[in-house]
């Protein structure tokens, strides 16, 4: 087996993005539904912690669709830039236990493993320990159960969510109580929302027939934080299919705008780690079209689609490979954002070399199921302003290019329309920053 570059997955990072996101919830999340013309400066999210929470969902054992093909899989996974995937189970063979590692090695990820009490079960966590004796760094998280609200589940003589639970605090001790796995993270199981052995709480949110994320988002999240008050939590699945006809189908460039909202959503409302659904459309499947086929960032023949850039663009963006980039203290810059509607929201970054992000976006209605099509936005007209000072300001669009569309020198404010999709404010602050005249 070849020997593993170590991936430095930096879990810790997530657990502090919390910690932070926690105060910036405080002051943000009671305002989800309310009026807010002008946002007051708040303390700012490492860009590299942000890059550090976005991952995606793969089956890199389903060998009838295109994740049997390795190479593609990298390839795409260098594409889009993630740190972390999940995968539902880990197959104690051989043959796929090199596909995990090639996956760590080529792609430089580091893997969340779902475990179910299966046959399989104690095989599985011997070859997963071994797996992650020999390749440091290339195991993140062991999961319980997906979904047991879909799909049957037993142990020690018991079913549904009595099962999950007892499996659950069979797997946490069992993860604990083994020094192989010091430092490695257990999540919840998903379904039923119940508290239960685990660092981190764990949710599935998938908004419904073309909808924005944020209310689906919210409303799931309130319930796991009355199940889990505790706990820090993690989202392991969200997504929308490009499927025509789908009740819950979208076309590509709308499933890029509801993706980036996703991610800045999550991030915005304290969430450590989100996991995308799915790196690749499943099966061509035209003659009798599922849904859930159709989830992919990638279609079926490993063609970008208008998701997968947009994910790209905004991870390149916040890409920090600076020393200090997972342990700088951010200082908090003196803006303000004013004109935002009530159904926008901003969230603030830093990179370790000086520059600030700011990310500006809204969630009207964008999209109508019944004419499957994208609905018109009248744009916002939003003003940034730096108390004075003065920044190099560039913006983004990374729904539709890696490239500014708008480059400003010297500025101490900045208008920007906002209509149906995100847009970056980067703001580097120049260096004699004087009170601007």
């Amino acid at each position: 087996m070849r020997a593993l570059k170590p991936v430095r997955p930096n879990l810790s990072s997530s657990i502090a993005t919390l910690e932070r996101l926690a105060r910036l919830c405080a002051m943000l999340v009671a305002a989800l539904g309310a009026a807010a013309s002008s946002a007051a400066a708040a303390e700012p999210m490492r860009a590299a912690d942000f890059v550090d929470s976005v991952g995606v969902n793969v089956h890199i054992t389903y060998y009838d669709t295109p994740y049997k093909d390795l190479d593609r899989v990298v390839e795409a996974l260098r594409y889009l830039g993630v740190r972390h995937v999940r995968d539902a189970g880990f197959k104690a063979r051989g043959q796929e236990v090199e596909r995990y590692v090639r996956l760590a090695e080529e792609a430089g990820v580091a893997f969340d493993i779902v475990l179910w009490p299966n046959a399989a079960f104690a095989q599985s966590f011997a070859a997963l320990r071994d797996f992650h004796r020999s390749h440091p760094g290339a195991l993140a998280a062991i999961e319980g159960p997906n979904e047991i609200n879909n799909f049957k589940v037993a142990f020690e003589g018991k079913a549904g969510k009595e099962a999950g639970v007892a499996f659950q605090a069979h797997l946490h001790r069992l993860v604990k109580d083994d020094p192989a796995f010091a430092g490695i993270a257990v999540y919840n199981f998903t379904g039923p929302i119940v508290d239960a052995p685990a660092d981190f709480a764990n949710f599935h949110t998938y908004a419904k027939r073309g909808a924005q994320p944020r209310k689906a988002m919210v409303d799931d999240l309130n319930k796991i934080r009355k199940a889990a008050p505790d706990r820090p939590v993690v989202l392991t699945e969200t997504g929308y299919p490009t499927l025509e006809g789908h009740p819950d189908g979208v076309d590509a460039a709308t499933q890029a705008v509801f993706i980036l909202n996703v991610l800045f959503d999550a991030a915005r409302l304290g969430v450590a780690r989100t996991y995308l659904y799915e790196l690749f459309d499943e099966r061509d499947d035209w003659k009798a079209p599922k849904g859930n086929n159709h989830y992919g960032l990638f279609d079926i023949a490993g063609t970008p689609k208008r998701s997968a850039g947009a994910v790209r663009n905004l991870l390149a963006l916040f890409g920090d490979e600076g020393a200090t980039a997972t342990s700088f203290v951010p200082e908090v810059p003196p803006y303000t954002v004013s004109g935002l509607p009530p159904d926008g929201a901003s969230l603030l970054f830093a990179r370790s070399d000086g520059a600030y992000l700011l990310a500006l976006w809204r969630e009207p209605p964008i999209w109508s199921q019944a004419e499957h099509s994208a609905l018109p936005v009248e744009a916002a007209r939003v003003t940034v302003s730096f108390a004075g000072r003065r920044a190099d300001a560039r913006i983004f669009d990374p729904a539709s290019n890696g490239d500014p569309i708008d480059t400003q020198a010297g500025v101490s404010e900045v208008p920007i329309a906002i209509a149906d999709r995100p847009v970056i404010l980067e703001l580097v602050p120049v260096a004699d920053n004087r009170q601007a005249e």
